[in-house]
This record gives C-alpha cells, structure tokens and sequence, in this order.
C-alpha cells in the first residue's frame, strides 16, 4: 500500500486542541504530527470555533482546567451542532480536574 493510500486510510488527519496554557502539550503535538496528522492547537476559544467552522477537524480535545467558562458549554455545542467527536483532557493532576472528568458526563 503507497504512503498516500496509508494516510487516506487513516481517517480524519486534522485534530484541534484547546488547551489552558500555550506552552503545553508540545511533545503531543509532537508525536501527533510525527504520525502524518496535522495539529492545530489555541488557548483562544474563538479561533478554535472558527477552525471548526472552516472544516476538517476529524477530533477535537479540549482542556476541562481552561480558564475560560464558557469551555463547559463549548464542548456540547460542538456534539451537537458540528457532530466533531469532542475528548476532554485534564493539563494538572488536581482532584478539581479529576471531578470534572468524572462528572461531564462526556463519552470520551
């Protein structure tokens, strides 16, 4: 199989990652982009929407320790309205993180 047929294959290829701090996470874009995915990673929720808006976001993962408060409300709206798969992702060990991981109700 040709490396074109390989990365077709592979499903979507862009993943959107809405993170609290803008240094983080690096080394999983990293290895993300190392295995022919592109990555595109905001601490601004508006620039994430407008990146889903224009289209092939295969996944999105999105920060449940972001300091915005509307990132609650953000990440059923995208279930809803643009069927993006949404996986929530905690940056800091804390048991505040880890409640709301448990408690969202989110299948990812």
């Amino acid at each position: 199989m040709s490396d074109d047929k390989k990365k077709k294959s592979r499903g979507p290829s862009k993943i959107l990652i809405l993170k609290s701090k803008m240094g983080s996470l690096l080394s999983a874009e990293t290895f993300l982009r190392n295995r022919g995915r592109k990555v595109v990673s905001t601490i601004d929720l508006k620039v994430a929407l407008m990146e889903i808006v224009k289209g092939g976001v295969g996944y999105v993962l999105v920060s449940v320790d972001h300091p915005n408060p509307r990132v609650a409300k953000f990440q059923g709206m995208l279930r809803q309205a643009f069927k993006t798969p949404v996986i929530l992702f905690n940056e800091t060990n804390s048991h505040a993180s880890k409640n709301i991981l448990r408690t969202c109700g989110n299948p990812y």
